[in-house]
């Protein structure tokens, strides 16, 4: 594959996922509406709740949808061994995420007494661990489709149709009387309930499998669980911990401090949503290049990757920079405090994001351990930082524990990738790129200041950001034509 058709399907398979990630928008319109809806303390009960289903989710999966991944592909032309790899994955995703339901009703006034003290976590965590199986599942199931290259059932079922009823559903509680004290509490699980079912149709309609050859036997294939515990760790570990700052918070701090810093957290994850977007097409390409010997086109398709999340990551930074605070104004005032967290997170994040996806590209090129002991030093700095800093300075400390952990990781796995394969994630022109961009926006910025009105912090949001991500898009458009040799 050419370098230019390399990179436009790159670029074709991020804009399908981004435009997955773009139609989520309404699950930020969910927060919004719940802050507008509803106190910080409930926030924060949600959030906090939420960090700990999150890690329920990982450990039901446990590496189970990589393992769909990998074998299903490989075996859709024998009946036999799919029931059987079919039959394995869903049952261990079965027993997990239910075992866990089960387990959590039981711990959760624990929780409460000895974890959450400053706040309320009840009744949010017993109504939202259903969460725990309807998401595991519903993510297993399309994992199958997913394997086949049918991303479609998966952008409609999770990203499109569930922030929707998650919407919906809030809006609609909020009304009811009955329902009105805990309707971001039952809106999350009742919308994920329908993708559930909607994961299970697809999945039964669009998937080659026989249902009556699939119970004839209750056969298992130990190693799709041998596969999926080796990389069940570090899933736990970058997914399912990526919260563990807030679940710290929730110890030492106020619920009003952790709701404020719980909105930091979630508007800084924008630039996760830009990595990950990537994923799904960059996994296979990486992949499909290691089996075939062909180190170099690997090397550049790591590159190109990075200069792609680092581009889209750049506008976003800048914003945040600028005009964090009329971001979270949007959300009411009481989350201003938030804009000092915001700022360091998103300069960890896209720390991160300039550094492209290390993680994924080390595991699949045969060193999975290496981005095992990474992710376990991020989540030792996040907790030891954790633990020293948020008693001392608060959300501020949450924020730079979280950072630290967040900015450092991929050193070490960068390296790696520098020494084996002789490429850097970086092009030369990227810091230029991003020093442009800045000075453009403080022009923009600049402007905006000498108008002879005041605008209104929405207005002047949206002001900024029109001619800026136009004319920032534009200049990259035509860069990329006049400078195809420095990719």
């Amino acid at each position: 594959m050419s370098g230019s058709g390399e990179r436009q399907v790159l670029l074709k398979g991020f804009l399908i996922n981004i435009s997955g990630n773009i139609s989520r928008i309404l699950r930020p319109a969910f927060i919004f509406l719940m802050t507008k809806f509803y106190s910080v303390e409930v926030f924060a009960a949600f959030s906090v709740s939420l960090a700990i289903v999150e890690f329920l989710q990982s450990l039901a999966l446990f590496g189970m949808e990589d393992a769909c991944f990998k074998y299903v592909p490989g075996r859709i032309r024998d009946r036999e061994k799919l029931h059987t790899t079919i039959r394995t994955v869903v049952g261990f995703v079965f027993i997990t995420s239910v075992g866990f339901v089960i387990g959590m009703y039981a711990l959760a006034p624990l929780i409460q007494k000895h974890y959450f003290r400053s706040g309320n976590i009840w009744p949010a965590l017993p109504l939202m661990l259903p969460l725990v199986a309807t998401v595991s599942l519903s993510r297993i199931l399309l994992a199958h489709t997913r394997a086949l290259k049918r991303m479609e059932y998966h952008v409609l079922t999770l990203d499109f149709l569930e922030p929707i009823n998650m919407v919906l559903f809030l809006v609609i509680f909020y009304f009811i009387p009955l329902t009105h004290k805990i309707g971001p509490f039952i809106a999350y699980p009742a919308a994920s309930a329908v993708s559930l079912v909607l994961a299970t149709y697809f999945f039964t309609t669009k998937f080659p499998v026989s249902w009556g050859a699939l119970f004839e036997a209750l056969s298992f294939d130990t190693r799709v669980v041998r596969y999926s515990l080796y990389l069940g760790g570090m899933n736990v570990l970058a997914g399912g911990l990526r919260k563990i700052d807030l679940l710290i918070a929730g110890y030492f701090l106020k619920a009003k401090e952790v709701g404020v810093y719980a909105l930091a957290v979630e508007i800084a994850y924008m630039f996760g949503k830009i990595r990950t977007a990537f994923n799904p097409i960059l996994s296979p390409v990486i992949s499909e290049l290691h089996y075939n010997g062909e180190f170099e086109k690997l090397g550049k398709s790591y590159r190109h990757s990075s200069f792609l999340i680092f581009l889209f990551s750049t506008p976003v930074l800048l914003t945040f920079l600028i005009y964090g605070k009329n971001v979270l104004f949007l959300f009411g005032s009481a989350y201003g405090g938030a804009y000092g967290a915001l700022v360091v997170l998103s300069i960890a994040h896209f720390i991160s994001n300039s550094l492209g996806q290390a993680f994924q590209v080390t595991a699949i090129v045969g060193k999975p351990a290496y981005s095992l002991g990474a992710a376990t030093f991020d989540l030792v700095v996040r907790s030891i930082c954790g633990f020293l800093f948020i008693p001392a300075w608060g959300i501020m400390g949450a924020a730079l524990s979280t950072s630290a952990g967040t900015a450092l990781s991929k050193i070490p796995l960068v390296y790696y990738l520098r020494k084996r394969f002789r490429v850097w994630p970086f092009i030369k022109v990227q810091w230029v790129t991003l020093v442009l961009a800045a000075v453009l926006a403080l022009v923009i910025e600049w402007s905006i200041s000498l108008l002879p009105i005041e605008l209104n912090y929405v207005v002047e949001l949206i002001v900024f950001l029109v001619p800026f991500i136009g004319i920032y898009f534009f200049l990259i458009y035509r860069w990329t034509l006049r400078h195809e040799e420095d990719w």
